[in-house]
């Protein structure tokens, strides 16, 4: 039994859980009837989060979502919410600004955020929606202290709250508070030459900053997660959340991160780790585009201050060549068969076929079957024409194995041979 509730709980981090096949289910199914007779196991301790502004929201609500039991800590009696400077909005913020849409139809939401009457009542209401969210308001953190590999936390109203992890987020007011050094994460400018955009999840307007995942934390302060910037934002919020549940889940240190894990959690929440202006969560093809332009295997272009993918414009041999060669041995050997030329459908298909070790002619009958209902592209399926920048990175991501995404690299995004 305990096997069994072990391989329950494991199912719950999202971004992570494996497949189960119609047996297991099975298994499953019949297993759960009979563990409702027995006592409801103990849940370890989980994520509490302190602060009370974008950051904390985001940090508390993502934590919950990928099933570990979170509380929020509010030093006020409600959030105090920021109006939101990310252009782009995915994840968590995109939830919230659907919500407010819907609560003030109409309304300049940039206000709407700040009016405590309507967003106050939105976050409630979600916050009781959510099974392991709690939130306390107006309580404050007196003494932090270390209670085994956790923490224990002594409040105002003389409580003590014990946690796997701890989050500092957005405007917690922490400089009365004993037992912690602080820390602030770090956003860095958005570019090419500095491969740390790969272990990290985009931040700031227009996606020009983003923040390396491994900078929330500290080796010397394990499962303490930062998510304390000034003017943090929704998007450092909830990766914070995913890192505290990370090590929370699984009872790790937070320096034990699987980056890539946890970068998988937060695409499965919809949070665009590369923020393409361009790319709604909406589109059919974002997860596709998502995980061949985080590694930069089709690189955004800059347009003003934005990051966008243009996934009209065709792609090019020049642009895929070098990154190709740089996470795949066999894609050293193809550009050195196939000259320098337009990139057609078919040489697109014959490249992932070649390097992912599939049959190009199974590949082909796959892809003209999946065109328009799976991949929903205007047009038939043309084996001539030069492919776009979003069939590339579909065709890509359909056929090539390993996934560009799940090419190990270091904290550093440097590609691990």
């Amino acid at each position: 039994m305990k096997r069994l509730l072990f391989f329950i709980a494991a199912l719950c981090f999202t971004g992570i859980a494996d497949t189960v096949s119609a047996q297991e289910k099975a298994a499953d199914t019949k297993n759960k009837k009979a563990a409702k007779k027995l006592p409801e196991p103990k849940r370890p301790p989980g994520v509490l989060v302190i602060g009370n502004g974008n950051a904390a929201w985001a940090a508390g609500l993502q934590a919950a979502k990928s099933g570990v039991l979170s509380t929020i800590l509010l030093q006020q009696e409600d959030f105090q919410l920021s109006p939101v400077s990310e252009s782009l909005q995915s994840g968590i913020l995109a939830e919230l600004t659907a919500l407010l849409s819907k609560a003030r139809p109409g309304a300049d939401l940039k206000n709407v955020y700040t009016e405590p009457a309507v967003a106050g009542a939105v976050l409630k209401k979600w916050a009781d929606s959510i099974k392991d969210l709690t939130v306390l308001r107006d309580v404050k953190a007196l003494k932090i202290e270390r209670a085994g590999r956790g923490w224990s936390v002594k409040t105002s109203d003389g409580k003590t709250l014990k946690a796997r992890v701890l989050v500092l987020a957005g405007a917690a007011d922490m400089s009365q508070v004993k037992g912690f050094s602080n820390m602030t994460p770090q956003a860095l400018a958005f570019g090419y030459e500095d491969n740390r955009y790969r272990t990290s999840a985009g931040a700031g307007a227009a996606g020009n900053t983003f923040y390396p995942l491994y900078n929330l934390y500290q080796e010397s302060q394990e499962n303490l997660v930062f998510a304390n910037a000034p003017g943090a934002g929704f998007v450092l919020g909830q990766a914070a959340g995913a890192v505290a549940a990370y090590a929370a889940f699984f009872d790790l240190k937070t320096s034990q991160s699987d980056l890539k894990k946890i970068q998988g959690e937060l695409m499965a929440f919809k949070l665009a780790l590369v923020p393409f202006a361009d790319i709604a969560a909406s589109d059919p093809n974002w997860r596709a585009i998502q995980q061949i332009g985080l590694p930069g295997i089709v690189k955004g272009i800059k347009n003003g201050p934005a990051l966008e993918f243009q996934p009209d414009r065709e792609i090019t041999y020049q642009e895929i060549r070098q990154p190709m060669k740089d996470f795949y041995y066999k894609a050293q050997i193809w550009f050195d068969d196939f000259p320098e030329g337009p990139m057609t459908i078919e040489k697109v298909i014959n490249m992932a076929s070649y390097v992912g070790n599939k049959s190009p002619q199974t590949a082909r009958a796959e892809a003209e079957k999946r065109w328009s209902s799976v991949y929903r592209f205007p047009g038939k399926f043309d084996a001539e024409k030069i492919a776009t920048r979003r069939e590339f990175a579909v065709l890509l991501y359909d056929f090539l194995t390993p996934k560009p995404f799940d090419v190990r690299v270091d904290k550093n995004g440097n590609v691990l041979r």
